[in-house]
């Protein structure tokens, strides 16, 4: 059952997860942290959807978190100048970025954003990540 479960999220996962709109994001993460994030006690449809979401928002964050390092190396490498009048170094630390962050709190985040903007559920979750990664758990480069 276990085997099955994670074979179905990763097929999903990897067809066009960042295609996922807000709505049927909070659809899927909702249930998971009303349920105390335990997966375990979900019926089948439950868990594929609960799994779904910590997937995706496992990778969310792994991505960002990776980001913040890579931009940490760019920064100790004389790498954070600014541009003119447009600092694209803090602009994608801002957007692309955030720090090391427990994915159930990344869940709680999102939820509460889907929550407080139900005008923005047509759009795709990926296309919000600041709001409720970067803007919640920041890219601290001199850490």
């Amino acid at each position: 059952m276990k085997l099955l479960i994670t074979t179905l999220t990763m097929i999903f996962i990897s067809f066009a997860a960042s295609a996922y709109s807000i709505e049927d994001m909070y659809k899927y993460c909702k249930p998971l942290q009303n349920n105390g994030f335990q997966i375990e006690s979900m019926d089948e449809k439950g868990q594929i959807n609960a799994l779904t979401c910590y997937s995706y928002m496992t990778a969310i964050k792994d991505l960002g978190s990776a980001n913040c390092g890579i931009l940490g190396v760019a920064k100790r490498s004389g790498a954070d100048g600014q541009s003119g009048t447009f600092d694209t170094f803090n602009l994608v630390k801002d957007y692309m970025a955030s720090g090391k962050a427990d994915t159930n709190a990344v869940i709680a985040s999102f939820n509460k954003f889907a929550e407080n903007n139900p005008d923005k559920w047509v759009y795709k979750s990926s296309a919000y990540v600041k709001e409720y990664l970067s803007d919640v758990f920041p890219c601290k480069l001199d850490e």
